[in-house]
Order: C-alpha cells, then sequence, then structure tokens
C-alpha cells in the first residue's frame, strides 16, 4: 500500500512540473540572434526606436534605458525608456507612438506601449517583445469569434424589452469601464472627423473600448500624400491604422507597427480593449505632424491609408493581423435632410462589424452626419427611419418622429437594436447593411392632455362610444381629437378604465398587457420583440380599455379561449413552461400632428345586455 501510494505521489508530483513548465514557459523560442530579453537588459546598454512623425518615412531615436520593472502586472514584465532626441523631448509622451519597436544593443527589445501625459519628461513603458509575439498563437473556437460585449449579462431578456432602459444599461455599463481605461494610459488615439460635441458626449464611451477620440478633420489631401502611403508596406516602425468608421466619415485607431513576421503584424505594444479574437480592418496611414501639448498629452495627427489586412486578435500586450487578410464590414448609409442646408446629404460609409463597437461607432456616425451643419435648435422635431438588413431575417424597418429630444430616439433605438442583435445571449445576428435617415425642423411638437370625456358613461355590448380628448400643443392653441371604441359584445357587465395616452404611455400599458410579446426566450422573439417596440408611433394618440383576462399564454403561444379547466392544468407550476394569463383589451387610435407626453383616464360602465 505505501509502494502504491509513493507511485502516485511521484506521478503527481511529476504532472505537476510538467505543467507549471508548460505554464511558465514562453510560447515560442525567440530568436536571439535578432531579439533581446527582459533578463539581458542592463541600463547602460545602447538604445533606440523607430517611428513615424511626419509623412511614412521610419525614423531612428535614440532613448534611455531607465529601468527594468519586473512583474509590472502580474506575469509581465516592462521596461522603462526614456526619449533623448530634441523632437522626443519637445514632444512628450506621444499617443500614437505605441506600438514602436524598441532595439536594444541591435536587437529588438519590445515596443512603446504607455506612457503619462503630464510627464516633463518623455517617459514610456515598453513590453518585452517575447510577450508580444505570443498574441494571436492559438486556434480559437466558433464561439471565441464572438467575445462578449461588456454589457451583455447587464440586459435582462427574461422582462419585456424597454429600448430606452437598454440604451441606458449599455451606457452605463460603459461608463463604468471608462475611468479605469482612461488611467491605464494605454487608450490609443482615434483620429476621427466628427463634430467635436460629438466627441465630447462620446468620450466615456470610446474610452471603455480603449479609444481616445482626437478631433481632426484631415484626410490625404494631395497625389504625393496618396502615393507615398500606396508603397508603404507594413513595416517595424511604420504606421498602424485600424479604420472603425471609414468612407465618408472617419473614426480610426492609430498606433504603430512592431513587428512582420511572414504576414503576421504585431503593433500598438498594448490591449485596445482586450476583446481577444476580433475582425477588423487593418491599414497603412499617413501621419500628418505631432500635435504637441503639455496638458493634454501630444498625439500623432494622422489619416489612415490603404486597407492592406485585418486585425485578428486584440490582447492585453499587443493587437496581431495579417497582411492581405479580409475582415468583414457593414455598409453604412445615412442620409440628412436639415432645415439649415439647402441640399440633402448622404454619408456612405463602411463600419467595422464587431459586437462591442459597431453599435457605438453606427451612433457616432448618426450623431456626426446630423451635427455636421452645426448643433440641433434646442426647439427640434425629427423624423427618422431605418433599415437593418440582418441576415437569417426579413430587414428590420422602422420610422418615426421624436421631439425636444435631440437625436437621442433615433440614436437610441438604432443602436441598441443593432447592440440587441449582434450580441445576445442567445446567438449572434450578423448585419449585412444599416440605413439611416434624418429630417431635422426647428419645431417644437409636444402637447399635453388637458382633459378627456366620453360620449356616454354607461353603455351596453355592441354600441359604440366617442372619446373627447383635448390637447394643448407647445405654444399652440388647444385642440380637440375624437376617437370610436366599440364595446365588444361579450364584454362582461362591469366598470371600466380607459386610457387614453401618447405613445410612450401607451407602450407601457400595452408591455404590461402582452409581455409575452416584448420577451425574447430565443433570438427569434427576440427579432419579433425588437419589430413589437420599434413599430409604435409617436404622432399618434392612442385610447386602450383593458377587459376581464381569459386564457393563458404558454411561453409566446397564446391560447385565448381556452377554458379555464383547462387552463388551471397548463398553469400547474411543476411545468417547466412558464404559463401566463391572457389578457384582453380594445383598442383605437388616431393620427396627429403632435407628440403627446402624458396620459388621461376616465371609467366606463358596461351594462348587461
Amino acid at each position: 500500500m505505501k509502494k502504491r501510494n509513493l507511485k502516485n505521489h511521484i506521478i503527481i508530483t511529476l504532472f505537476i512540473a510538467v505543467v507549471c513548465a508548460v505554464m511558465t514557459a514562453p510560447a515560442l523560442a525567440l530568436d536571439s540572434s535578432k531579439y533581446i530579453t527582459v533578463d539581458e537588459i542592463s541600463t547602460d546598454m545602447d538604445a533606440y526606436c523607430l517611428t513615424v512623425l511626419r509623412g511614412t518615412e521610419v525614423e531612428k531615436f535614440p532613448v534611455e534605458i531607465i529601468s527594468v520593472i519586473k512583474n509590472h502586472n502580474p506575469g509581465q514584465d516592462r521596461i522603462l525608456v526614456k526619449g533623448t532626441d530634441p523632437q522626443f523631448i519637445h514632444d512628450g509622451s506621444v499617443h500614437g507612438c505605441s506600438g514602436s519597436p524598441v532595439y536594444i544593443d541591435g536587437r529588438m527589445a519590445g515596443a512603446l506601449s504607455a506612457g503619462w501625459d503630464i510627464c516633463k519628461d518623455p517617459l514610456y513603458l515598453v513590453t518585452p517583445i517575447a510577450e508580444m509575439l505570443e498574441v494571436g498563437e492559438y486556434e480559437p473556437t466558433a464561439a471565441d469569434h464572438f467575445p462578449d460585449a461588456p454589457w451583455i449579462n447587464s440586459v435582462d431578456l427574461s422582462q419585456p424589452i424597454d429600448l430606452d432602459a437598454i440604451g441606458k444599461t449599455i451606457t452605463e455599463s460603459m461608463i463604468n469601464r471608462a475611468q479605469a481605461a482612461a488611467d491605464s494610459g494605454m487608450l490609443s488615439p482615434m483620429i476621427t472627423s466628427l463634430p467635436a460635441r460629438v466627441c465630447d458626449k462620446l468620450t466615456p464611451q470610446f474610452n471603455a473600448l480603449g479609444l481616445r477620440p482626437m478631433r481632426t478633420p484631415i484626410s490625404l489631401s494631395t497625389a504625393m500624400q496618396t502615393a507615398q502611403v500606396e508603397q508603404v508596406d507594413f513595416a517595424p516602425g511604420s504606421v498602424l491604422v485600424i479604420p472603425l468608421v471609414s468612407g465618408d466619415i472617419d473614426l480610426s485607431a492609430t498606433g504603430t507597427v512592431t513587428e512582420v513576421v511572414g504576414n503576421k503584424v504585431y503593433g500598438f505594444g498594448h490591449q485596445m480593449d482586450g476583446a481577444g479574437p476580433v475582425d477588423m480592418p487593418m491599414a497603412n496611414g499617413y501621419v500628418h505632424t505631432v500635435v504637441a501639448s503639455d496638458v493634454g498629452g501630444s498625439f500623432k495627427l494622422a489619416t489612415a491609408g490603404n486597407v492592406k489586412g485585418a486585425i485578428r486578435a486584440d490582447e492585453s500586450n499587443a493587437v496581431y493581423g495579417e497582411i492581405d487578410a479580409t475582415a468583414k464590414t457593414i455598409p453604412l448609409n445615412i442620409t440628412i435632410d436639415r432645415f439649415n442646408d439647402d441640399q440633402i446629404r448622404t454619408y456612405n460609409c463602411q463600419v467595422v462589424s464587431n459586437r462591442s463597437y459597431t453599435p457605438l461607432m453606427v451612433q457616432a456616425a448618426v450623431a456626426g452626419a446630423a451635427t455636421m451643419r452645426g448643433p440641433l435648435p434646442q426647439e427640434n422635431f425629427i423624423t427618422y427611419s431605418a433599415n437593418i438588413d440582418a441576415q437569417g431575417f426579413d430587414p428590420i424597418e422602422f420610422a418615426n418622429t421624436s421631439s425636444g429630444t435631440g437625436l437621442y430616439s433615433a440614436l437610441n433605438e438604432a443602436s441598441s437594436s443593432v447592440a440587441m442583435l449582434m450580441a445576445n445571449q442567445f446567438d449572434p445576428v450578423e448585419i449585412d447593411s444599416i440605413d439611416v435617415k434624418l429630417t431635422i425642423k426647428p419645431r417644437n411638437i409636444r402637447a399635453a392632455i388637458e382633459q378627456v370625456s366620453v360620449s356616454d358613461e354607461s353603455v351596453k355590448p355592441g354600441q359604440t362610444v366617442t372619446i373627447t380628448a383635448v390637447t394643448k400643443p407647445y405654444l399652440a392653441p388647444y385642440k380637440t381629437h375624437s376617437l370610436e371604441l366599440t364595446i365588444p359584445e361579450n364584454t362582461r357587465p362591469g366598470t371600466y378604465q380607459v386610457t387614453v395616452a401618447g405613445s410612450n404611455e401607451y407602450l407601457k400599458l400595452i408591455r404590461k398587457l402582452q409581455p409575452h410579446k416584448f420577451i425574447a426566450s430565443d433570438v427569434t422573439s427576440l427579432v419579433s420583440a425588437l419589430r413589437n417596440s420599434l413599430e409604435i408611433k409617436r404622432n399618434k394618440i392612442y385610447a386602450v380599455m383593458p377587459l376581464r383576462p381569459g386564457g393563458i399564454v404558454i411561453e409566446n403561444n397564446e391560447l385565448p379561449f381556452l377554458p379555464a379547466t383547462k387552463a388551471s392544468l397548463l398553469a400547474d407550476p411543476k411545468r417547466t413552461a412558464q404559463v401566463r394569463p391572457q389578457n384582453h383589451w380594445i383598442e383605437t387610435e388616431a393620427p396627429i400632428d403632435n407628440i403627446i407626453a402624458n396620459k388621461a383616464q376616465l371609467k366606463i360602465t358596461v351594462e348587461k345586455p
């Protein structure tokens, strides 16, 4: 028995030793003639980095080794260096230099990856090349291709879908991550042509995805610049750009190539948001200049060049791409008709296809397009429509109006719908195209219900009553609206409450009366719930009279006329399927020129026939 225990002990000890050796060993053996390891570095060695500070030319800049920092993060080392070139001293730490390769005694040591905006000296942390070359060295599963969006577990789809609540949940989830990302000092500069007000409003969300927006409406404006970029291949020190939105609107994360091994490209020296497997365009770029700052941090004023591959991995130590690979992008077409513009403008873009990035990029691009000609007037009236072409489903189309809430309704409905399709708990839906149209006018069309009345307070089944609603529009005379409501022949005697309301209050009531129409149990019911939420028009007035419940709903299947005896058997709590009472109601609606912001109620007594 003792011999057997000893044998088992030896086997277990050897197993643990092998596992530990595998876990602590580098993913691949470094070529010692090409790369230098952290353990070989001393502060008296000569060092320099390669980067582009203007145009496309990679230049060499001396740096001084300050120290080697072991376990800067658990299991991760860093090298601390200081730029000694006059240009580096003038500019300080420059956003966009991340990924610039550092060579020590003639061998590549790693990449500039982080700095300090408020530091007087151009100090940088360097990510060791051994840690960078491990990025992307795995075989992802099908599930890995859809990394979770940061908000995916915050949205409760077992409750009726509320797009306003979903939008707020997504925003709060991203803002909660934003400060930690900003404090890391490793935000990638995102060069964008968006108006400053849009950048400012969405900065926390951009930060949460590892991006620092830089408002710079500059493109490749000369034939010489275009020709220069076309001739540039990826090489250590060259510009590395990830176009998140391209075309008529530009949002591009900018950094530097660290190393190229065959068709493999390594860059940035840090993550964007660390999602793991990704599929994003990879482009070269052109640096117009370095915008030096003593306050907010210097940055490379750069422009995306030609897409020459795809980013395949985004991990803590680097982004990794493959030359000549193709990343999927989503066509986004935005049409804007503004009151102060004599022409209708169309912006044709390509948006990255990514569960975390796409919803925000759609929101940013539409907001930017709508405000390119200036901010919205304080009194605003917006008519909008959208078409989302989703694989496996008929297009998701919706059209509506809003007033007094700026772009919120249009942006939230478009971006939240995209988020729920691409990042749900059931089965991610691929989106093939998105079209958004907005018409913006300087008017406030909101109104409030002041009074409601009914032609007959006591009625019999089968009779029709007229409900009159008096509304007070903003800075306009009172209006009177009439709605006719026919009482069903089988209505039981009793007193019933009628709610007269605008779209928001109507939607709240309908979600209570038929919650199963707005609850998702799989991707098909999710799409159906989105359609049901998006189809309710704001420029209508509604009257709803709930009736007595009857029948049951099993999951999403309605059995409205099921006898009570059978309904009680199916509603047995031992059954796993969710069973709810089947609510019944009657309703009527009428189109109006305003958006009702409130509700009013009255009672009707139904007498015996």
